[in-house]
């Protein structure tokens, strides 16, 4: 067995600023002896502010060097994890043609063009609804477009649920979810094993282990997907390991402590916040509240009034609000230039 990770993201995608060349050589300390680049690239997503994707030329120019350089002491890739949607599909097709990508994650972040970490998609919607029409979408993406190796965390979607795993089990969508995992064997495609929904705090990794079950997943990795919380004997020193992981990650400070109606409070208080700030767009909490984005109006706001709302906008939450850790404030502030060839 090789020990490998092949779902990193660098400062090329929007939820990292992690320099690669200091990834590197953290797996290289973690004894790991593949690593694969796999940064965001979600086509068309504008709802967190920039569109989340990255220059491919510049993202070569940086990692392969890189992977030259560290050649003697890890394999390092260079992959993307695309953001699926159904219209995509030709356009995805040409991208990855267009770049040498060793690892290619296919993962579903928009649902009816809205990514379930927004919440939107749950506003006039019970969570079996927004889970269905999730898992049905899903099925579309990989029908029309099927150029990944892998597709990313199934069940990401419940994550972001009103009551999130209460709502959710295989059987009761078993239906389609049989329709995705058979489409992804004829296809010769793989699903990923994902441990985020631990982090998020939810019972399982993405995804859940009777779909891992379904898909004939390695008794090795279905075992340590029950194990990690004591349901069953760990088997082998991987489910041992996962175990330890979780544990780690339940003694962080403030780490599954929160209700839901506590958590979905202090985003809500969070945004409010920074929308009372004069020359605010719009703003999201995002990263589980972790960071805050705001977009100001450019003609309101300049650069050196963005460093002062950045320092003033602190100062409230810490003022009032209470949270774990530490939230990243980050104002943008973005000119656009239209004219019209006649």
């Amino acid at each position: 067995m090789i020990k490998s990770d092949v779902h990193m993201h660098t400062l090329f995608s929007h939820d990292s600023e992690a320099a690669p060349k200091e990834m590197i050589e953290g797996a290289i300390g973690k004894g790991l002896e593949m690593i694969c680049f796999t940064d965001h690239y979600d086509k068309d997503d504008v709802e967190w502010g920039p569109e989340s994707i990255f220059d491919p030329q510049e993202y070569f120019r940086v990692l392969e060097p890189l992977k030259e350089k560290y050649q003697d002491k890890i394999d390092v890739r260079i992959g993307v994890e695309l953001g699926l949607r159904p219209y995509l599909g030709d356009y995805y097709r040409e991208f990855v043609e267009t770049y040498p990508f060793e690892f290619i994650i296919g993962s579903v972040h928009s649902i009816q063009s809205t990514d379930p970490a927004s919440g939107k998609l749950f506003q006039d919607k019970t969570d079996e609804e927004a889970y269905r029409i999730a898992f049905e979408e899903t099925l579309t993406d990989i029908q029309r477009f099927d150029g990944f190796d892998v597709l990313g965390h199934l069940d990401y979607v419940v994550r972001y649920g009103k009551e999130r795993e209460k709502q959710y089990s295989y059987r009761k969508y078993a239906d389609v979810i049989d329709q995705i995992l058979k489409a992804l064997i004829e296809k010769g495609k793989g699903l990923e094993l994902n441990t985020a929904g631990l982090k998020y705090g939810l019972p399982f990794a993405h995804p859940q282990q009777d779909v891992l079950k379904r898909y004939k997943e390695n008794h090795t990795v279905i075992n340590a997907v029950e194990a990690h919380h004591g349901d069953v004997e760990p088997q082998s020193l991987i489910a041992c390991l996962v175990q330890a992981a979780d544990t780690i990650s339940a003694a962080r400070p403030g780490a599954r402590r929160e209700t839901l109606e506590t958590y979905t409070n202090r985003l809500r208080q969070l945004e409010d916040i920074t929308n009372s700030f004069k020359g605010v767009d719009k703003s999201y909490a995002i990263q589980a509240g972790r960071e805050v984005r705001i977009m100001v109006i450019p003609e309101q706001v300049n650069d050196d009034g963005m460093v002062l709302m950045a320092r003033e906008i602190s100062k409230r939450i810490e003022t009032e609000l209470e949270y774990p850790g530490q939230i990243k404030v980050n104002v943008i502030r973005e000119s656009r230039v239209t004219d019209y060839a006649k």
